[in-house]
């Protein structure tokens, strides 16, 4: 894990499972898309293993499981990655979201992949949530304000010991946190690309997700894709 200083008077704690902790008790996750293999397989997009919602609820338990003292867990969107993708999980995969629901309080902010669930399951859901001065949402807001938001599913590019890495990773900046995707199939968008130029700031860095911790990634050290240096 990495802890970061104070932004903005919040503690950040960055879980090097895709994880964002705010001041100890509040684990943010973005894009788990449960359900997508399912739904493009069904769909006619390939044949894809439907592993990837337990794989995902497994690495959320494990995040859960890391952090002491949580109090709750916040869902920033695109959770499923069908309205109804939820209804088609499979039985090991309801179970943990049930033994999750029973050990914390879940909140699902809604995306633009699940703009609406309903199940019995998901007790509390929202377009966004506030805590505090910080605003909580899918999508980076139009408006100018503090947020920590999912949906570019962003990665950094570096390259270290004459090779090239590409992995998941936080983008924070002066005004805004974008939290990497936890899904399997989620994909991930580089943030060298035009669509993270507003937050791509003098003072932005990226916090890269690694099998055992996170690390910090200054602006100058990023890379286009394809690019070589």
């Amino acid at each position: 894990m990495v802890t970061t200083t104070l932004w903005h008077g919040f503690s950040l704690l960055f879980h090097h499972g895709g994880g964002l902790v705010l001041d100890g008790q509040t684990l943010l996750v973005a894009d788990l898309h449960l359900g997508k293999g399912e739904a493009l397989t069904r769909e006619g997009h390939g044949m894809l293993p439907p592993y990837d919602s337990l794989s995902g609820l497994q690495a959320l338990g494990n995040m859960v499981s890391d952090i002491d003292g949580l109090k709750r867990v916040i869902l920033l969107g695109d959770s499923f990655h069908r309205p109804g993708s939820i209804d088609r999980l499979d039985p090991h995969s309801l179970d943990l979201l049930a033994d999750l629901q029973s050990k914390l309080h879940l909140h699902f902010v809604l995306g633009n992949h699940d703009h609406q669930v309903m199940h019995p399951m998901i007790r509390h859901q929202s377009r966004s949530l506030m805590l505090g001065n910080l605003l909580l949402c899918h999508e980076p807001p139009k408006e100018q304000q503090l947020f920590v938001c999912g949906h570019l599913h962003p990665v950094v590019r570096v390259r270290a010991k004459g090779r090239a890495f590409r992995r998941r990773a936080f983008l924070l900046s002066k005004t805004g946190i974008f939290c990497p995707a936890i899904g399997s199939y989620a994909g991930g968008l580089n943030m060298m690309d035009p669509a993270f130029e507003p937050w791509r700031d003098d003072k932005a860095k990226a916090v890269m997700t690694g099998p055992n911790k996170s690390i910090v990634i200054n602006r100058e050290h990023w890379i286009p894709d394809g690019q070589r240096r």
